[in-house]
């Protein structure tokens, strides 16, 4: 074999025939209808019936015979049923099929050698599971069994009153690190307070201003030391305030206001004193944008203890649920081509006042 470069000249082909003598024309051709077949028929033909119907919700043929046969064998259950006749041969066909579920539950394992674990080495050990797990199940009766499921009315019943039980405090001890208690509170829910939603709130750094930053750095109260800084300086007391932005439809956040100095005073001096009223109005400034995302799962989901006293003078703690989490970053400022987009009003200052 030789390749192009071996060539000296370009190869051609040349049609070396001569051209027709004589113009082309049409032929005449007989028209479609004149093609086709016409179909006769015989009186045979016509006096035989269709064995086949046509369902008219589904269009599927079925066997008319068929459907006669099985509507016979559903109304007369004393007509002879299939297989009195069919041979030994064909009777295996006719057995139905083992359900998938069944030879999972009786353990059968495949007759295939690469699937299978080494009975050699595990033998042992899967014969201890068995014996642990029969073990197991012959302790737990049926009393035991109905009591950890709550499968009856009764049931139920007495697993809300045992919780209800008072402990013994020799007998009682930690699952894990087996130490004894000291003292048992009852945790019982907080009535006058459980219509108040609650959130936890999670901040990405500390929100307070500037100006409380600098404070906190060169001013030391010695008598407040035990005291949280928030305490101090009414960070703790500071209020979110949605609002949307009304040239873009999901542009939603949170505007964090916090009380100035002369309100901060006064409300410092009410968590000190809670018999004092507020019945002046205070101001809280903006100091922040928040955007946030609320996470109200059910995995979540806290509770809120707070120690008190019933009516005899014992302690006891009260519970609140606290139903959602509450995940705040702080908002990008916007590129100088969209500066526009903030030109509306924004709350700069909130009036609150306390009833």
């Amino acid at each position: 074999m030789s390749s192009k470069s071996d060539f000296i000249c370009r190869v051609r082909y040349r049609n070396q025939l001569p051209p027709i003598p004589f113009p082309p024309k049409l032929l005449a051709t007989q028209p479609l209808a004149a093609r086709s077949v016409e179909y006769t028929t015989n009186s045979l033909i016509e006096q035989t019936p269709h064995l086949l119907t046509l369902d008219s919700s589904s269009s599927i043929p079925f066997d008319r015979l068929l459907v006669d046969y099985l509507d016979m064998m559903e109304t007369n259950p004393d007509v002879a049923r299939v297989g009195a006749n069919v041979a030994e041969e064909d009777k295996l066909l006719m057995t139905p099929p083992r359900d998938e579920k069944e030879i999972n539950k009786q353990g059968r394992q495949p007759n295939v050698t690469w699937l299978r674990r080494s009975e050699y080495i595990a033998s042992v050990e899967r014969k201890q599971k068995q014996t642990n797990t029969s073990e197991i199940r012959s302790k737990l009766s049926q009393k035991d069994v109905e009591a950890h499921t709550y499968r009856t009315q009764a049931s139920q019943v007495a697993g809300v009153e045992a919780t209800f039980k008072q402990h013994d405090m020799n007998t009682l001890r930690h699952p894990r690190t087996k130490k004894r208690a000291k003292k048992l509170t009852p945790i019982l829910p907080d009535m006058t307070c459980w219509d108040t939603v609650y959130t936890i709130g999670q901040f990405p750094s500390d929100p307070t201003d500037n100006s409380r930053l600098n404070k906190r750095k060169y001013q030391q109260d010695t008598a407040n030391s035990s005291k949280q800084p928030s305490e101090l300086d009414g960070t703790d007391r500071g209020i979110l305030r949605p609002i949307s932005n009304p040239h873009d439809a999901n542009d939603s956040y949170l505007i964090w206001f916090l009380p100035d100095d002369s309100c901060a005073n006064v409300l410092k001096r009410q968590k000190s004193d809670v018999n004092q009223v507020l019945d002046q109005p205070l101001n809280f400034e903006a100091v922040r944008d928040y955007t946030y995302r609320n996470d109200n799962a059910p995995g979540h989901q806290n509770l809120l203890l707070a120690m008190d006293m019933d009516d005899e003078q014992r302690p006891v703690m009260r519970y609140n649920l606290v139903k959602s989490k509450l995940v705040a970053q702080k908002k990008r400022a916007l590129a100088p081509a969209y500066r526009y987009m903030n030109d509306y009003e924004k709350p700069n200052v909130l009036t609150v006042t306390y009833q």
